[in-house]
Protein backbone atom coordinates (compact mmCIF):
# COMPACT_ATOMS: atom_id res chain seq x y z
CA UNK A 1 0.00 0.00 0.00
CA UNK A 2 2.78 2.59 0.39
CA UNK A 3 6.18 2.80 -1.27
CA UNK A 4 8.72 3.49 1.64
CA UNK A 5 12.09 5.34 1.17
CA UNK A 6 11.67 6.08 -2.52
CA UNK A 7 15.12 7.14 -3.67
CA UNK A 8 15.73 9.67 -6.22
CA UNK A 9 18.85 8.80 -7.91
CA UNK A 10 21.65 11.19 -9.18
CA UNK A 11 19.78 11.81 -12.49
CA UNK A 12 16.32 12.14 -11.09
CA UNK A 13 17.23 14.34 -8.50
CA UNK A 14 17.70 17.03 -11.35
CA UNK A 15 14.87 15.80 -13.42
CA UNK A 16 11.94 18.08 -14.10
CA UNK A 17 9.56 15.34 -12.66
CA UNK A 18 10.76 15.74 -9.27
CA UNK A 19 10.66 18.89 -9.30
CA UNK A 20 9.64 20.12 -4.90
CA UNK A 21 10.31 16.88 -4.48
CA UNK A 22 11.94 15.82 -1.60
CA UNK A 23 15.27 13.21 -2.75
CA UNK A 24 13.43 10.88 -0.28
CA UNK A 25 10.09 10.09 0.48
CA UNK A 26 7.20 7.52 0.49
CA UNK A 27 4.29 7.45 -2.09
CA UNK A 28 0.99 4.91 -2.52
CA UNK A 29 1.36 2.15 -4.37
CA UNK A 30 0.02 -0.93 -5.27
CA UNK A 31 1.14 -3.50 -7.12
CA UNK A 32 2.97 -6.79 -8.06
CA UNK A 33 4.73 -6.48 -11.22
CA UNK A 34 7.90 -4.25 -11.85
CA UNK A 35 10.47 -3.82 -14.27
CA UNK A 36 13.03 -6.72 -14.61
CA UNK A 37 15.03 -5.63 -18.23
CA UNK A 38 16.04 -1.99 -18.81
CA UNK A 39 15.06 -0.95 -22.14
CA UNK A 40 17.44 1.06 -24.28
CA UNK A 41 17.82 4.49 -23.42
CA UNK A 42 15.82 4.53 -20.25
CA UNK A 43 17.07 6.41 -17.41
CA UNK A 44 16.04 5.38 -13.75
CA UNK A 45 14.79 8.32 -12.02
CA UNK A 46 13.97 6.42 -8.62
CA UNK A 47 14.10 2.96 -6.61
CA UNK A 48 14.09 1.77 -3.32
CA UNK A 49 14.64 -1.15 -1.40
CA UNK A 50 11.33 -3.06 -2.84
CA UNK A 51 11.95 -1.85 -6.43
CA UNK A 52 14.69 -1.16 -8.31
CA UNK A 53 12.98 1.16 -11.24
CA UNK A 54 10.27 3.72 -8.62
CA UNK A 55 10.41 5.84 -11.64
CA UNK A 56 11.64 5.68 -15.31
CA UNK A 57 12.27 8.02 -17.94
CA UNK A 58 12.62 6.64 -21.53
CA UNK A 59 13.17 8.13 -25.21
CA UNK A 60 11.85 6.18 -28.30
CA UNK A 61 12.09 7.90 -31.71
CA UNK A 62 12.64 11.39 -30.74
CA UNK A 63 9.65 11.37 -27.67
CA UNK A 64 10.48 10.85 -24.31
CA UNK A 65 8.06 9.34 -21.44
CA UNK A 66 7.72 9.26 -17.92
CA UNK A 67 6.64 7.00 -15.68
CA UNK A 68 6.28 5.98 -12.18
CA UNK A 69 5.58 2.95 -10.00
CA UNK A 70 4.04 3.92 -7.78
CA UNK A 71 0.15 6.00 -7.80
CA UNK A 72 0.72 9.93 -7.07
CA UNK A 73 -2.79 9.88 -8.34
CA UNK A 74 -4.61 7.64 -5.67
CA UNK A 75 -5.67 9.12 -2.68
CA UNK A 76 -5.75 7.43 0.87
CA UNK A 77 -9.89 6.19 -0.17
CA UNK A 78 -8.43 4.75 -3.41
CA UNK A 79 -5.53 2.36 -1.02
CA UNK A 80 -8.59 1.46 1.17
CA UNK A 81 -10.58 0.49 -1.72
CA UNK A 82 -7.89 -1.60 -3.13
CA UNK A 83 -7.01 -2.88 0.30
CA UNK A 84 -10.90 -4.46 0.72
CA UNK A 85 -10.70 -5.31 -3.21
CA UNK A 86 -7.49 -7.68 -3.11
CA UNK A 87 -7.68 -8.34 0.55
CA UNK A 88 -7.74 -12.14 -0.17
CA UNK A 89 -4.86 -11.90 -2.46
CA UNK A 90 -2.86 -10.20 0.17
CA UNK A 91 -3.73 -12.42 2.91
CA UNK A 92 -2.15 -15.15 0.50
CA UNK A 93 1.02 -13.10 0.10
CA UNK A 94 1.43 -13.13 3.71
CA UNK A 95 1.04 -9.13 3.75
CA UNK A 96 -1.82 -10.09 6.46
CA UNK A 97 -3.02 -12.82 7.91
CA UNK A 98 -6.49 -12.69 7.73
CA UNK A 99 -9.44 -10.83 5.97
CA UNK A 100 -10.22 -9.73 9.38
CA UNK A 101 -6.78 -7.60 9.71
CA UNK A 102 -6.91 -6.20 6.23
CA UNK A 103 -9.97 -4.82 6.63
CA UNK A 104 -8.91 -2.94 9.74
CA UNK A 105 -6.27 -1.78 7.99
CA UNK A 106 -8.18 -0.30 5.35
CA UNK A 107 -10.53 0.98 7.73
CA UNK A 108 -7.75 2.87 9.42
CA UNK A 109 -6.65 4.08 5.80
CA UNK A 110 -10.08 5.72 5.48
CA UNK A 111 -9.89 7.51 8.50
CA UNK A 112 -6.93 8.75 7.84
CA UNK A 113 -7.88 9.91 4.60
CA UNK A 114 -11.15 11.64 6.31
CA UNK A 115 -8.65 13.54 8.52
CA UNK A 116 -5.07 13.62 7.19
CA UNK A 117 -4.20 15.55 10.39
CA UNK A 118 -4.73 13.01 13.04
CA UNK A 119 -1.45 12.31 14.07
CA UNK A 120 -2.32 9.27 16.38
CA UNK A 121 -3.47 7.82 12.88
CA UNK A 122 -0.63 8.70 10.81
CA UNK A 123 1.93 7.65 13.40
CA UNK A 124 0.48 3.97 13.40
CA UNK A 125 0.36 3.64 9.99
CA UNK A 126 3.61 5.42 9.66
CA UNK A 127 2.92 8.12 7.32
CA UNK A 128 4.41 11.41 6.74
CA UNK A 129 3.34 14.81 4.28
CA UNK A 130 5.15 13.05 1.83
CA UNK A 131 1.74 10.98 1.59
CA UNK A 132 -0.86 12.66 3.47
CA UNK A 133 -0.21 16.16 1.93
CA UNK A 134 -2.24 15.92 -1.89
CA UNK A 135 -0.41 18.34 -2.89
CA UNK A 136 3.03 16.87 -2.04
CA UNK A 137 1.69 13.61 -3.05
CA UNK A 138 0.41 14.09 -6.54
CA UNK A 139 3.54 16.67 -7.38
CA UNK A 140 4.40 14.31 -10.31
CA UNK A 141 1.61 14.66 -12.43
CA UNK A 142 1.63 18.37 -12.22
CA UNK A 143 5.26 18.59 -13.22
CA UNK A 144 4.41 16.02 -15.94
CA UNK A 145 1.32 18.42 -17.26
CA UNK A 146 3.59 21.61 -16.68
CA UNK A 147 6.90 20.19 -18.75
CA UNK A 148 5.42 17.67 -21.36
CA UNK A 149 1.53 17.87 -21.80
CA UNK A 150 1.37 22.07 -22.00
CA UNK A 151 4.82 22.47 -24.35
CA UNK A 152 3.57 19.43 -26.64
CA UNK A 153 -0.09 21.25 -26.84
CA UNK A 154 1.69 24.43 -27.37
CA UNK A 155 3.45 22.87 -30.15
CA UNK A 156 0.70 21.36 -32.01
CA UNK A 157 -0.65 25.20 -32.00
CA UNK A 158 -3.18 24.49 -29.27
CA UNK A 159 -3.17 27.02 -25.98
Amino acid sequence: GFGRRIRLTSPGRGHPLFAGKDEVFDAVTIHLDEVETLAPNMQVLALNAFSAVQAAEVTVNGCTAWGVQYHPEYSLADIAASFRRHGKRLVEERFFNDDEEVLGYADTVSALHVDPGDKPLAWKLGLDSTVLDKKFRTREIRNWITHQVLPTRSQRGRE
